[in-house]
This record gives structure tokens, C-alpha cells and sequence, in this order.
């Protein structure tokens, strides 16, 4: 709960084990998605917000989902490292849609207008980019230097990225140990010190604050 405390534990889905969880996503209708992996493949078990098993959607259409994402219309947009594709999905697991990026997908976000920015990374790959695309898969813009790096516009496996309330789009640089914001236009408005160690998934609550997972501590900053 907001308190910290822990409500539940799920290891199973229905048949299946969860042998690697790499996505939590929740719904406004009270539903909570898991995309995992098993000896079996990629899959999305659906639970209650007790905790009760309700559904597996999705096996067979998710292969290394590494990030997945509720839209405000109740669909589910994942990450699907296994073929580089970014696939959209109705809420029972039909697929609606998939286009290929041009590295490895490691992040979402679902744009309050529709668009997704992308993290782009991966052993296919050095783009090291966050890129804004359509529903459809254009290419709209790319934040952050081709290819990756140190500098102050390059990026190194960013993990996450996120709209800010005052319009700039904030990167977690998991392994520049920072954070950077870009402005609409793909410029840098700042970074910050490299002070952390693998910033993660992020996430901004009404109140203002800015929730970060450090999976190197094992916790939630």
C-alpha cells in the first residue's frame, strides 16, 4: 500500500510459473498486469487487486517483455525485446497492432495524445535513444545522441522516460548513474551529478514527487 506495506505475493499464473516477472502495470479498472517469462515464453498474467489469479493473456505475443503499460483507454502497450517490436494489445490480450524499432525496446511510456516514448538499447544495438513514436510506429523524434556515451546529450541503457508536468521529458541514464531532461525539440535542458547507480523505472505521483527503482539496492527511492 502507499505505506510500504506488502498486500500480496503471486509466483503463478494459473499452470504457469513466473520464472523471470519483468513488468508490473495496473488498470482503472482494477486489474493488475505481470508480463513474465517461463520455460514456456513470454506471457501477461492478470490478477485482482487482492491478488487473485484472474487470466494469462498475451503468450505466444510477448517474448522478453520488458516494459508494459495500461493507455488510458484500458489497452496494454509492451516492450518485446525478443523480436525488437513494441506490441499493442486489447485488455484480454488480442493484438491490436506491433512495429519494429530500430534497436532493443527496454522502456514505455503512452503519451497522454498516444505517442510512446521508446527506450532503445540492447545487444542488437547501440542506438542508446529514447524516440517518440506514433500509435503506428512513426518516427517522430529521437532525444539524445546516436550511438550513446558520456557526454551531456548521449545517453548509456536508458531505462525509462517520462513527460514532466512542465513539458520536458525526463530519462533515467541507468548506466551514466544520472538523470537528463530534454526539452520538446530533443535539446538538453539539464542533467543531473552522476550520483546514482542504475536509476530504473520512474514514476510521478499527483503530489509532485518523483518515485525512482534502484534495482542495484533493492529498493524504491
Amino acid at each position: 500500500d502507499r505505506s510500504g506495506n506488502e498486500l500480496f505475493t503471486v509466483m503463478r499464473a494459473g499452470s504457469r510459473s513466473m520464472q523471470l516477472v519483468e513488468s508490473v502495470a495496473a488498470s482503472g479498472a482494477g486489474l493488475v498486469y505481470i508480463a513474465a517469462q517461463d520455460a514456456r515464453g513470454g506471457f501477461i498474467a492478470v490478477y485482482d487487486e487482492a491478488g487473485n489469479y484472474v487470466r494469462t493473456i498475451a503468450a505466444g505475443k510477448v517474448d522478453g517483455p520488458s516494459d508494459l503499460e495500461v493507455a488510458s483507454d484500458g489497452t496494454l502497450w509492451a516492450c518485446n525485446q525478443g523480436d525488437g517490436s513494441v506490441v499493442h494489445l486489447t485488455a484480454d490480450g488480442t493484438e491490436l497492432g506491433r512495429f519494429k524499432t530500430a534497436g532493443m525496446p527496454g522502456g514505455l511510456t503512452v503519451l497522454p495524445d498516444g505517442d510512446l516514448l521508446v527506450c532503445l538499447w540492447g545487444e542488437s544495438s547501440e542506438v542508446q535513444q529514447v524516440v517518440r513514436y506514433s500509435s503506428t510506429g512513426v518516427v517522430i523524434r529521437a532525444f539524445g545522441a546516436a550511438g550513446g556515451g558520456r557526454g551531456a546529450d548521449q545517453m548509456y541503457y536508458p531505462h525509462d522516460a517520462m513527460l514532466l508536468p512542465d513539458g520536458l521529458i525526463l530519462v533515467s541514464d541507468a548506466e551514466n548513474g544520472r538523470f537528463v531532461a530534454f526539452r520538446q525539440d530533443g535539446s538538453v535542458a539539464w542533467t543531473t551529478a552522476r550520483s546514482w547507480y542504475l536509476p530504473g523505472r520512474m514514476t510521478w505521483s499527483a503530489q509532485g514527487t518523483l518515485y525512482v527503482t534502484d534495482a542495484f539496492h533493492n529498493v524504491i527511492r
